[in-house]
């Protein structure tokens, strides 16, 4: 059903102030509790476009997919499908098959810490619209240029070093921060696939120091973020 939508749920006041304060046009409507929308806080009812809707607990526990609802939620209208984009200059980011919902918001919470603005997904990574996805990227979802493709045949176009992780890579502290690149994070259980590794221009691999068999994801995406992206300017 979800996918059939023009629209998606965002829930709770961090993230709907967010979207009203990144992406007001694509909010369709805003319904909220009495206690959201103080007729006293004239700031807030300013920034509400469309205007609020004001409804009871029990409308706001009906229309929420949380367990515990908070306060405020909003309809917002999807945008178009994007091209991939990898622009010169910059770090870009390629999912292979993260299909977890919370990693993948997760990861798109990070990009945003770390400025990365493009974030290029393999056609079977969990779904951007996901609620999962979107609670966990507090807010990321609105500052992300997220898009969807078959990296194997996208990466080649993209003209970019290719930094993939892997297991049998350069340690990642030997590495010198590039300017630009495309840094591949692959599947939760299977890493990155064969076909997108074999365009890799740098493989990198995180030492391990332990006995632990895996990182999560979303873990190793911002490890390997945090290190390569030192140095560049903020």
């Amino acid at each position: 059903m979800r996918a059939d939508s023009d629209l998606f749920l965002v829930e709770g006041p961090h993230m709907v102030e967010e979207l009203l304060q990144w992406r007001p046009e694509d909010a369709e409507e805003v319904f909220a509790l009495a206690e959201w929308v103080d007729p006293r806080d004239s700031r807030r009812q300013a920034a509400l476009a469309p205007p609020v809707v004001r409804i009871q607990p029990e409308e706001l526990a009906a229309m929420s997919c949380q367990h515990a609802p908070n306060q405020v939620l909003a309809l917002v209208r999807k945008r178009r499908a994007l091209p991939p984009v990898a622009p010169r200059g910059a770090l870009t980011l390629a999912l292979d098959a993260v299909r977890d919902p919370g990693n993948l918001g997760t990861i798109i919470r990070t990009a945003d810490w770390f400025g990365i603005r493009n974030v290029v997904c393999s056609p079977d990574c969990a779904e951007l619209h996901n609620p999962k996805v979107v609670q966990a990227t507090m807010g990321g979802i609105f500052r992300i240029e997220l898009s969807y493709t078959d990296l194997a045949a996208w990466l080649p176009t993209t003209g970019m070093p290719v930094f993939c992780t892997t297991l049998d890579g350069s340690a990642l502290q030997d590495i010198p921060s590039p300017q630009e690149g495309v840094i591949v994070i692959g599947n939760e259980a299977r890493g990155v696939s064969d076909a997108v590794r074999a365009l890799a221009t740098q493989r990198v691999t995180i030492p391990r120091y332990g006995h632990a068999e895996s990182l999560n994801a979303s873990v190793a995406a911002g490890i390997v973020m945090a290190a390569l992206c030192q140095g560049r300017s903020r």
